[in-house]
This record gives C-alpha cells, structure tokens and sequence, in this order.
C-alpha cells in the first residue's frame, strides 16, 4: 500500500496528522466552553 513513500515519510506523516488532528481538537475545547 505504502510502496511509493518510504516508511519513516508515512510515519512522519501519521504523527503530524495526529498532532494537527490534537491541536484542532483543543482549539475547538476552548472556543465551545
């Protein structure tokens, strides 16, 4: 599946998915209250 992006790429990228994904979970947490 992964075939054309080495596998430290895709796992960089899952991580920065994972940290934008937190960030705008936070962000929403502080604007609803």
């Amino acid at each position: 599946m992964y075939g054309h992006f080495p596998p430290g790429l895709v796992a960089f990228g899952m991580l920065r998915l994972a940290v934008v994904g937190d960030g705008l979970y936070l962000l929403y947490n502080i604007f609803k209250s």
